[in-house]
């Protein structure tokens, strides 16, 4: 299981990557998906975080700027309540930001020497990577795609496919498939059960 807690206990120093690092774990978004919601893509009644489209024209800095999420697949994320809190103390306390986790202008995408950085300070470098034994120790295993992995593993054991499917903006059934871990034989034996009583 994914050492997060670990991660998040070293960012305390630094709230802001605390926040990113926990958004990425609970939401499933790729990388742009999150640097590109801003807080009106947030239903805050119904704790839902909204991956749209955002056409040309969206964007001050750049009036060409087209951004939509992979296999054009717009969705909505339900927010665990845990991060729900969190997000709204964070959006509060930072009134003149357009994006949730980046400025007024700006979305931050591209942090993936921050997650390298954080998680060799907290200690989860795994000391055997080509990358660990670098000159800079960033290890192989620090990348975002984990984040996103982790929650796809985790959603399936709590839900069926076509649900996770739709959380993760999938195009096909068979790329969400590829998360699900094989139960036990324990396991497979309970349900056998429960199914035929």
């Amino acid at each position: 299981m994914y050492a997060q807690h670990q991660l998040k206990a070293h960012c305390c120093a630094s709230p802001y990557h605390a926040l990113v690092w926990e958004c990425y774990y609970k939401l499933g978004f790729r990388d742009e998906e999150l640097a590109f919601l801003e807080k009106s893509n947030i239903d805050w009644e119904r704790k839902v975080a909204m991956v749209r489209f955002k056409p040309r024209g969206s964007f001050a800095w750049n009036p060409a700027l087209e951004w939509k999420p992979k296999d054009s697949e717009e969705r909505d994320v339900p927010i665990p309540d845990s991060l729900f809190i969190k997000l709204k103390a964070w959006c509060s306390a930072h009134p003149n930001t357009r994006f949730v986790v980046g400025t007024q202008t700006t979305p931050k995408h591209q942090v993936s020497q921050a997650l390298k950085s954080d998680w060799r300070a907290a200690g989860l470098n795994c000391g055997k990577c080509g990358g660990c034994l670098g000159k800079k120790k960033e290890c192989q295993e620090a990348y975002l795609h984990k984040f996103r992995s982790t929650y796809l593993t985790r959603m399936l054991s709590k839900t069926n496919s076509r649900n996770v499917q739709k959380l993760a903006g999938h195009s096909s059934i068979v790329t969400t498939e590829r998360y699900l871990c094989p139960a036990a034989t324990e396991q497979l034996q309970a349900a056998v059960n429960a199914a035929f009583e």
